[in-house]
């Protein structure tokens, strides 16, 4: 059994984070590291971590200053020693079998094996595993299905990673949503993906997560993602260029009409839209959907007209 490294982003989750650490303790992967990287929590959180690495010694608990979940993700990179990696969200929980499924689907070419999720607002959440298909994939099959939102999405949390794929691999930092710059990434090293179509990891929904919040700064953020993605599949992956851009295109017609829903618009988010569409340009001969083309062409035209129709017919929301 090769030794597999669970980084745990820790920041004020008291609540839930007895949860979250029981149920990988309780793995049926035994050979684990669990990484547990303390953000400066001013909860008790710290001493939760503390008291359960006092009962087992798979555990290491590192307390840092306060500087966000993708400086935690990255000193848990930095001190990982497994084989492979993965990640779990600190108010999020597994199913005991999750590990061992996964890590059996690495042959030598595989480097990337994820699984289905569930949502959950408890404690109790029910994993169904009434399906035995497992898929391959390769890079740009991949890669595809990521920008498609279908499959190998911008999660972290649902894969393991084989660890050599990961070097120089970092979340950036002061960011929100730190894992739509990094997925990609990780997908563009790898050779060969695998995807099981069995649910292993519970997903705690909160009103006050960030993939929750309708602030400004986390929808723009959130294209500036796509804008560096795009970058990076025209450099490594070009023949999906168009997809990549239709999607980008996609991604602000949303945020955009989220911003007028949400009474947070301005001149600056306006002027902000538009330069990006500017320095993006779309070809509306590439997009084979005959509605979004047309949507996309009334936003090319009429961008604020377009979202406020959008929103009056509770369209794309």
């Amino acid at each position: 059994m090769q030794l597999l490294s669970i980084i745990v982003p820790v920041y004020n989750v008291n609540k839930y984070l007895d949860k979250c650490i029981q149920s990988i303790l309780s793995s049926t992967y035994n050979n684990i590291e669990l990484l547990l990287i303390d953000d400066g929590s001013t909860d008790n959180s710290l001493a939760i971590c503390k008291k359960w690495a006092q009962t087992d010694n798979r555990i290491k608990v590192i307390h840092q200053d306060n500087s966000g979940a993708g400086a935690a993700r990255n000193k848990g990179l930095e001190i990982a020693q497994g084989d492979f990696i993965t990640f779990v969200d600190s108010d999020d929980y597994i199913d005991k079998d999750m590990y061992s499924e996964l890590l059996k689907h690495f042959a030598d070419s595989v480097d990337i094996v994820e699984c289905d999720y569930v949502l959950t607002y408890d404690d109790y959440a029910c994993f169904k595993q009434d399906t035995n298909l497992v898929e391959h994939y390769s890079i740009k099959e991949a890669m595809k299905l990521h920008i498609e939102d279908k499959m190998f999405k911008q999660l972290i949390w649902n894969k393991v990673y084989r660890k050599s794929i990961l070097k120089n691999v970092f979340f950036p930092l002061g960011k929100k949503i730190d894992d739509e710059y990094w997925t990609y990434k990780a997908i563009g090293n790898s050779k060969n993906l695998v995807h099981v179509h069995k649910e292993y990891y519970a997903y705690r929904q909160q009103n006050q997560s960030v993939m929750h919040s309708l602030k400004i700064s986390n929808r723009l953020e959130a294209i500036d993602s796509k804008i560096c993605r795009h970058n990076y599949i025209v450099n490594y992956v070009p023949e999906l260029k168009n997809i990549s851009l239709i999607n980008l295109w996609q991604s602000c017609l949303y945020q955009e009409q989220a911003c007028f829903l949400s009474n947070q618009i301005t001149k600056e988010i306006k002027d902000y839209f538009k330069r990006v569409l500017l320095e993006y340009p779309l070809d509306l001969s590439v997009v084979e959907n005959k509605k979004l083309k047309l949507w996309l062409f009334f936003y090319m035209k009429l961008n604020v007209l377009t979202c406020k129709v959008r929103n009056l017919l509770k369209i794309g929301l």
